[in-house]
């Protein structure tokens, strides 16, 4: 029911097939096959709802043991291989125990097999919703107070892509189809010369048989740049809906599903670094619906002398942390040491003490 074509006001025909009038039973056609009408009726629901649907259906959701699977499984990249992330919970009554992360997909799979690909990076749900959270509520109030220079930036990047990508495609698009016709004329004088005998059956069909393999190649590269063409094309109407988008979240405190899923299109995850004060930071790409990687202009601000403050107080105190989590394994690792040595002299303490025998004398006593 949630695929159906007709709630955006289409007709959807040949959907099956009988191979007899007496065939009861219809046969499911390929999508291909398909005749589609476009705007015959009124719709139920928009285009953008309709394809975030679709997008939600095409990702696999296991629920584990608290029962619900997590809302961010199939949003989040990773950025250095492109591959999902799988997310990893575990619940404890003891929340310092607890468990929410994801981790990179081709490295966890990769361990399995005894191999190594990507890296082991993570990040936790926690943070995830809140830098989401936060980028959603940046982009609101910079559309809501900024809608033209919003408009102005949107459509100036979208000419600079068109003028880079778009040339490109259209020059590609008109040599594949110069191609094309080319192959139907080859395709033409082949069937000609099979049908004079100067060409064989078996040559001709080989022949015909590569002609056709490209020419749909060709075909579906066509379709799939033309495709993006009219995405480009579409940027205005994407603008448009983005902003009412903004304005029907007018005010809102916490991250729900659906305000994620209409808001939020992908998730980049970059391997975490360690900065000049060993601190681990982080970066995620967030890309929107209808405008993508967008990235609000950037205002520097000098930090107060309250804030350096802070922050260095912040940092001895994990500078603090680290040397004594240093002092806690170098002692544990004495401590292992000093049992491992104990151990080998009690062992070899008690190795001395066994009985020896004495092989002459019990030669000499066997012999008497």
């Amino acid at each position: 029911m949630l695929s159906r074509q007709e709630y955006l006001g289409h007709v959807v025909n040949f959907r099956h097939r009988t191979e007899s009038y007496k065939d009861k039973h219809g046969k499911v056609q390929p999508e291909s096959e398909w005749k589609i009408f476009k705007n015959r009726h009124e719709a139920v629901i928009d285009q953008a709802t309709f394809d975030t649907v679709q997008k939600l259906l095409g990702t696999p959701r296991r629920s584990d043991s608290l029962g619900e699977p997590n809302p961010l499984t199939g949003l989040l990249f990773c950025f250095d291989c492109k591959a999902k992330m799988h997310n990893t919970r575990h619940i404890n009554p003891v929340p310092s125990k607890s468990r929410d992360v994801y981790n990179c997909s081709t490295y966890r799979l990769a361990q399995k097999k005894f191999s190594e690909k990507c890296s082991g990076h993570h990040i936790r749900t926690v943070v995830v919703r809140e830098l989401v959270l936060d980028a959603i509520r940046n982009i609101c109030g910079y559309v809501r107070k900024n809608q033209s220079e919003f408009v102005k930036q949107i459509r100036e990047e979208s000419v600079l892509q068109q003028g880079t990508t778009a040339k490109s495609h259209k020059k590609v698009i008109a040599k594949n189809e110069r191609r094309i016709a080319e192959l139907d004329n080859l395709f033409r004088k082949t069937y000609e010369d099979n049908a004079s005998g100067k060409l064989s059956d078996k040559r001709f069909e080989q022949i015909t048989a590569g002609y056709e393999n490209e020419q749909s190649e060709l075909e579906k590269l066509n379709v799939q740049m033309q495709a993006e063409l009219n995405e480009f094309e579409a940027d205005g109407e994407n603008v448009e809906s983005f902003i009412a988008l903004v304005k029907r979240y007018t005010e809102f405190d916490e991250l729900t599903n659906a305000m994620l899923n209409s808001f939020v299109d992908k998730i980049f995850v970059h391997k975490s670094v360690k900065n000049e004060y060993g601190e681990r930071t982080q970066q995620i790409d967030i890309h929107f619906n209808f405008i993508g990687d967008f990235k609000l202009p950037v205002v520097e601000v000098e930090p107060t002398a309250e804030e350096l403050e802070a922050l260095e107080k912040v940092r001895r105190r994990r500078a603090q942390q680290r040397e004594a989590n240093a002092r806690y394994q170098a002692k544990q690792k004495a401590k292992f040491e000093q049992e491992n040595a104990e151990q080998a002299a009690l062992k070899a303490k008690r190795y001395r003490r066994r009985p020896t025998i004495n092989s002459t004398a019990n030669q000499e006593e066997i012999t008497a």
